[in-house]
């Protein structure tokens, strides 16, 4: 059964990736308070579903819930908006990286050793981060100089959006590790219940004050209301399925981590060019194979 989850996580994870992108390409001012609110009722509904809506009251469960919940909105909402700034693969790429907050939060919190591919896997990220964002200066010179100046203020962008979305994923890692540990694996629904009650409280309150000043609700609704739903169910089943691998104790986590965020990567690569024509240039490319080797040294 874990071995099978393994393997499904992350065709799971990178649908999101891809049903993300979509919903800003469908649309040029996509809302995505709107799409984090409705993936948020139909996560709720597919947990209840899953829990046959079992409730029981737990403190902890509360506390965890609700901080996950604002994580949730951290990481979903900038996650949306920084796959409307760069390309899918790229923002997968930092985004598989959010493994190293737990990473470190499991040294201080749980004293646990980092071992030498650690820090192997953190020199290689900093050649990945180098290679994917190295543009050769004879391209550089090509460039009108207004078209340059739009293009770095893009990058930038995307830079923060995808940082804080992988601020947000890191944290979710921790908190829902963290219940599901000290619950010994109990209060799953109760967990999501309280979680996506908040996630959808403020997602509602972003929506009307976007819409007042953007008037993009309704025509995201209109036009990217599947790939929301869609999003809902992925994101549920993910999230159910890394709770019950994680609460079963049965492999390493380190394992876990590494092949979710491995594989994740590779079919979000697949997928992008498949979907979207999406290229990268060689350095792009060689940046992002030497992130999927340090984002499995991270975890070995």
């Amino acid at each position: 059964m874990d071995y099978a989850l393994l393997c499904i996580i992350p065709v799971l994870q990178a649908g999101q990736h891809i049903l993300s992108s979509l919903y800003n390409r469908r649309q040029e001012n996509a809302d995505p308070y709107v799409c984090t609110l409705l993936i948020a009722c139909v996560a709720l509904f597919f947990y209840g579903f899953a829990e046959t809506f079992a409730f029981t009251f737990d403190k902890t469960t509360l506390l965890f819930g609700l901080l996950f919940g604002c994580s949730y909105c951290l990481g979903y909402i900038f996650e949306i908006k920084a796959l409307k700034e760069g390309s899918v693969s790229l923002t997968s790429l930092i985004l598989a990286y959010s493994l190293l907050i737990p990473t470190f939060f499991g040294v201080f919190y749980y004293h646990d050793t980092i071992q030498p591919t650690f820090w192997a896997g953190l020199g290689l990220l900093v050649v990945a981060l180098f290679l994917v964002n190295f543009v050769p200066k004879s391209k550089e010179e090509k460039l009108v100089e207004k078209s340059e100046k739009k293009s770095k203020k893009k990058k930038i962008l995307w830079l923060v959006f995808s940082l804080l979305s992988f601020t947000g994923n890191g944290l979710c890692t921790i908190f829902s590790t963290l219940q599901q540990r000290q619950t010994g694996g109990a209060h799953r629904f109760q967990f999501m219940l309280y979680a996506m009650a908040l996630v959808i409280v403020l997602n509602l309150i972003l929506t009307l004050i976007n819409n007042k000043k953007t008037k993009s609700t309704l025509p995201s609704l209109r036009r990217g209301w599947w790939c929301a739903m869609g999003l809902g169910v992925l994101n549920g089943a993910t999230n159910f399925c890394v709770m019950v691998i994680v609460s079963r104790n049965v492999l390493n986590l380190s394992l876990i981590y590494s092949m979710i965020s491995a594989g994740s990567l590779l079919i979000t690569f697949l997928l992008a060019r498949i979907f979207f024509k999406e290229k990268l240039r060689l350095t792009q490319l060689i940046g992002f194979l030497v992130g999927i080797v340090s984002v499995v040294l991270f975890n070995v």
